[in-house]
């Protein structure tokens, strides 16, 4: 996944782990990747 999306797996495993937020660029390619609802990845609902 991290490759997918262009972050390295640290970062992306921080952001797993909730160590850090990811920036909006990120939250977009997540959510193209995936085919994710904006609000799933935001708020978890």
């Amino acid at each position: 996944m991290a490759q997918v999306i262009n972050i390295s797996q640290g970062s992306l495993s921080d952001i797993e782990n909730g160590k850090s937020y990811p920036s909006t660029p990120t939250i977009i390619k997540i959510m193209t990747q995936t085919d994710s609802d904006i609000y799933w990845l935001l708020l978890g609902e």
